[in-house]
């Protein structure tokens, strides 16, 4: 992988399109609407455990 001396957005840019054509890079998949209210209920709830410790 080619580091370059000054870091651009278009550098980065080039160096992330070179490395995505020399290797298989996954997919990502996204959150179901399961997933995604299951994460927000678990960090509501570790919100309401913080603000009770903190009291």
């Amino acid at each position: 992988m080619r580091l370059a001396k000054v870091k651009t957005n278009k550098s980065d840019a080039k160096a992330i399109c070179e490395y995505a054509l020399a290797n298989e890079v996954p997919l990502c998949n996204a959150l179901t609407d399961d997933q995604a209210e299951c994460l927000q209920l678990f960090r509501l709830i570790d919100s309401y455990f913080k603000k009770r410790t903190a009291t």
